[in-house]
């Protein structure tokens, strides 16, 4: 007998597995902070990237026609090829996109879809010529918008993006900031500007002018002390929307958005990350030649809503729990909110799998909710979390 000799089993001990979890905390405790180069960085070149693109087109990403008008034509044809077609056209159409719709089960062509920013019956007139039949509602659809149309309801979605951004860091401040009298102003604020970016919505006005009525009413009551403050407050919310013009209501939301930093840091910090991902994500299309339509922009109204859970869970977990340490909260925090991201990311691939082939709209929405929800993942649990960190170990 040589003695016992114990067998590798490939196992880790779990006091090898301890260190390591002490190894990294000790690590993440000593670099947190210079993790928020990262996403500085990245943050950085995303404005760089739509300047460029401003810079060169007058827009920040590329539109196609159901913002910029034109024409989209869906031709039911199992034959001609997109290629084909594009190569016949592309002469008197520059711009003329086309692609195959085809059966999610067998992969056979059922349709072409051809898009440009021409007129209707010139298009109609050219692809009559290829195929050698006229076109008809049977065997054809045509759809046109008009610029001045698309154009008006293209500034309508973004005033309407930048509204329920507003609207959800207002939320998120009311949640987290402490002061009742700055909750109050922080609301009237944002629904007096909510007036003028949304003007002639009767319906809107109404339910923003009675908002703020209920807020001014909410400051002056537990707002002691600041009284004059909150009723000249109110009086220009309800005066400022009728003499409201772009600038005056781009300096307001960034004076909004430095009151929560220097009040509430938390809830700067949520909509940072929120912004983040549009301003990336936004940054990521343009990089990969993607235009954005009609469905992309209701993809990053989505998008505010999905992004923004992940950071408040995170943040109420930090703030309103006392249970174990900053560290541990913060670990518990991230595993939930990484299961639910990633199982919205599951939902959304596979979403983007079955559709890709024949819904160019619901393609769209997936792709910019996939984009989103990654760059989510990197702002939540860098950015976010860092800044979090950071202030609840410097208030301790």
């Amino acid at each position: 007998m040589t003695g016992f000799q114990p067998v590798y089993t490939g196992s880790i001990p779990v006091s090898r597995i301890l260190t390591m979890k002490e190894q990294f905390a000790s690590w993440y405790n000593a670099y947190y902070k210079h993790l928020l180069v990262l996403p500085a960085i990245v943050l950085v070149l995303s404005f760089i990237s739509l300047g460029t693109m401003y810079a060169e087109t007058g827009t920040f990403f590329a539109q196609d026609i159901s913002l910029t008008g034109g024409t989209a034509l869906t031709l039911f044809d199992t034959v001609l090829s997109p290629d084909s077609l594009v190569t016949s056209l592309q002469q008197q159409f520059p711009d003329i996109q086309a692609r195959a719709i085809t059966d999610i089960r067998t992969g056979a062509q059922k349709a072409l879809y051809i898009e440009t920013k021409a007129e209707a019956e010139p298009l109609r007139t050219a692809v009559e010529k290829i195929v050698t039949y006229p076109l008809t509602p049977e065997n054809s659809s045509v759809e046109f918008s008009g610029a001045l149309l698309s154009s008006q309801f293209y500034q309508q979605l973004m005033q309407a993006l930048v509204v329920a951004f507003l609207l959800m860091a207002v939320m998120v401040f009311s949640i987290f900031a402490e002061k009742p009298y700055l909750k109050s102003l922080a609301l009237m604020l944002t629904l007096s500007t909510t007036i003028a970016l949304l003007p002639g919505i009767r319906t809107v006005a109404g339910l923003a002018v009675f908002g703020i009525i209920c807020s001014a009413c909410y400051g002056l009551w537990y707002g002691t002390g600041k009284r004059a403050l909150i009723f000249g407050i109110a009086l220009f919310s309800l005066i400022f929307p009728s003499i409201a013009f772009p600038l005056l209501t781009g300096i307001l939301c960034l004076l909004l958005f430095i009151g929560y930093a220097r009040v509430s840091l938390p809830s700067a910090a949520v909509a940072l990350a929120a912004f983040a991902d549009i301003i990336m994500t936004l940054a990521l299309v343009n990089v990969l030649g993607i235009e954005m339509s009609l469905a992309g922009i209701i993809a990053l109204l989505m998008l505010i809503g999905y992004s923004v859970d992940t950071d408040i869970l995170l943040t109420a977990r930090l703030l309103k729990e006392r249970t174990g340490t900053l560290n541990q909260r913060l670990w518990e925090a991230c595993k939930t909110g990484v299961t639910m991201t990633l199982t919205a990311l599951v939902a959304v691939g596979i979403s983007l799998w079955f559709v890709a082939s024949y819904s160019d709209t619901l393609a769209q929405i997936f792709t910019i909710m996939l984009f989103g929800l990654l760059f989510d993942l990197f702002n939540t649990w860098i950015t976010n979390a860092s800044i979090l960190k950071w202030f609840l170990e410097g208030r301790a």
